[in-house]
């Protein structure tokens, strides 16, 4: 609540921009972050970013939880990597949005790792059949609390997933 009152009063009182790592976005889930989305019906939303990989079977291979914001495009390497890490081969195929397309130059080295980057560079690029093929994602919301819980929830939610599409698939 000292958190609510002081950034309340830098803003309303004084007048100053309080930048979004400074403030509290929920009283029950401080940990909560402010994301910007860029989607025109929701440009902003609350939670923290998840990352999820994914078989074409839907089934998640890997996921992350990130306590703090970071770019897509800085991801992208680092998505591969863990990849190699958990299978010893770099993944076929790399599906992800707009955010997750990095410089030209390291586009062009990680298009070298994997047999299909599907990361559209323009909005022209969703007209490829092949890339628009690889285009999904998913959200959910946690009720848990605390970063750690979250980060449980989130686990707990890939592993009754992953029995589901291993049940549908049997």
């Amino acid at each position: 609540m000292r958190t609510v009152a002081a950034t309340a009063r830098r803003a309303q009182v004084i007048g100053e921009t309080v930048p979004a790592r400074d403030r509290v976005f929920s009283i029950f889930e401080p940990h909560t972050e402010l994301l910007k989305r860029g989607k025109r019906q929701k440009p902003t939303e609350f939670g923290h970013k998840v990352l999820l990989c994914e078989t074409p079977e839907k089934f998640i291979t890997d996921y992350e939880v990130y306590e703090q914001q970071q770019a897509d495009c800085a991801l992208t390497e680092s998505v591969i990597r863990r990849h190699e890490a958990l299978f010893g081969v770099a993944p076929e195929v790399l599906a992800g949005d707009m955010g997750f397309c990095p410089t030209a130059e390291k586009f062009e080295e990680l298009e070298e790792l994997v047999g299909t980057l599907a990361i559209p560079r323009r909005l022209r690029d969703f007209a490829n059949k092949v890339l628009a093929k690889w285009q999904a994602f998913r959200l959910f919301r946690c009720f848990f609390r605390g970063f750690k819980s979250f980060s449980s929830a989130v686990g707990l939610g890939v592993f009754c997933h992953n029995l589901i599409v291993l049940a549908g698939s049997s």
